[in-house]
């Protein structure tokens, strides 16, 4: 039954498709128009007729025209309404069950993040993939940073490297798929090739602020981390890798994509004049990925800083804290972290506010990506002394107090 089900709904598909594809009139608007008064016996056919026999008998009802309909059709709604009651009846206590056991194994996963275990042991195969082979032998980093890819996923740097590449080819590709179809589809490409890295961009700047694959996790295993025998800034330094490098991989894919799609619209004879250029996308962009990993630094030690000064307003851990206060702390959280950015991006903005009306000249185009190595200049020294902050808070930082219910 369940197969002739299928089998009916996929032919019942499939002559919808054939009739609105009947005259190849394309996705404009008055194709698409005249498709659907096409449809209209498609719409009314035996399949739908018999999947929505139930709703029409249930409302059939309110819908009379006179009383001798509205009697006639009332004992059928009723009998729905009946059998409806009977099925909940019935459900009423395994779904109270079923709801009861899947609260329990829900606190159960959220206690295990919580302190940073695994909810269940991977399967043999699965242990076997890891981000990349770790040596026994080598700097302490890498094996921090080994540890914290294994706990956003299990997966290997190459094949993940490999699948994200493919993105910027199908972006390149897909503007010749579409040549020759009109001036609406290069202008939907472009505004695509541009929308891309903004949403990239938005993306890579919240992964900081979501993504606790550093010290906000680890500090739960802060006895653990005291006796390791690597100085507290590297620690730190080691710890903030892996956020920071999620989303640099955000961004740089997400403008790579947005550059092989503006360069495939031109390769590919659609493209037109508007007010936003390959060569100008290009320097844009490339400002933007230049200056990115600064400010994600930043916001990377602001979230970290706050966890070692205040774990009590903001306890760590991979499972977030809920409540009316834990709301509240992620709010302050959030908009200072972003008050303090603007204060520290003051001296990158007048560095590169100086380099672009110096050289806007000379270097054309090529000043945006050069004023945001500037800009990132002063950013970078917040960084490396707000990694010497943490190193110091670390220091102090006391497991049997700090972490103290």
């Amino acid at each position: 039954a369940a197969a002739a089900g299928l089998g009916a709904a996929g032919a019942w598909l499939w002559s919808g498709i054939g009739t609105l594809t009947a005259d190849g009139s394309g996705v404009t608007a008055r194709g698409l128009a005249a498709a659907w008064d096409r449809l209209v016996p498609w719409r009314s056919g035996p399949f739908p007729s018999i999947l929505l026999f139930p709703f029409r008998r249930l409302l059939a009802p309110a819908f009379a025209r006179d009383a001798t309909t509205f009697f006639l059709a009332l004992p059928g709604a009723l009998a729905l309404v009946v059998l409806n009651y009977v099925w909940a009846a019935g459900a009423s206590v395994s779904f109270e069950e079923a709801t009861l056991n899947a609260a329990q194994e829900r606190a159960r996963r959220r206690a295990t993040r919580g302190v940073g275990r695994a909810e269940s042991l991977p399967s043999r195969g699965k242990r076997r993939v890891v981000p990349f082979p770790l040596r026994t032998s080598g700097p302490p980093e890498v094996a921090i940073v080994w540890k914290n890819l294994l706990s956003a996923g299990r997966m290997r740097l190459r094949t993940t490297a490999g699948a994200l590449l493919l993105l910027p080819a199908a972006a390149f590709v897909a503007p010749f798929l579409v040549a020759g179809r009109g001036s609406d589809w290069a202008q939907a490409l472009r505004v695509t090739a541009v929308i891309v890295p903004m949403v990239a961009g938005i993306l890579a700047l919240s992964i900081p602020l979501g993504a606790r694959y550093d010290l906000r996790r680890d500090l739960v295993r802060a006895d653990v981390l005291k006796v390791w025998p690597l100085d507290p800034v590297r620690l730190a330094a080691a710890e903030l890798a892996v956020p920071l490098a999620m989303a640099l991989t955000v961004l740089v894919t997400g403008f790579a994509t947005g550059l092989a799609m503006r360069a495939g619209v031109a390769a590919a004879g659609v493209d037109s004049v508007d007010g936003l250029s390959l060569p100008l996308f290009t320097s844009a962009g490339a400002a933007a990925v230049l200056a990115a990993p600064a400010l994600v630094a930043a916001m990377l030690v602001l979230q970290n800083g706050a966890a070692l000064a205040f774990p009590a307003w903001f306890p760590p851990g991979e499972q977030r804290t809920a409540g009316f206060e834990a709301s509240g702390a992620r709010m302050l959280a959030f908009f200072a972290t972003f008050l303090a950015l603007a204060i520290a991006a003051i001296p990158a903005a007048l560095l590169g506010g100086l380099v672009v009306w110096i050289g806007k000249g000379p270097l054309g185009l090529l000043v945006w990506p050069v004023a945001a190595v500037s800009a990132s200049i002063p950013v970078w020294a917040e960084v490396w002394a707000g990694l010497h902050l943490l190193g110091s808070l670390f220091r102090r930082f006391d497991p049997s107090v700090d972490l103290a219910p």
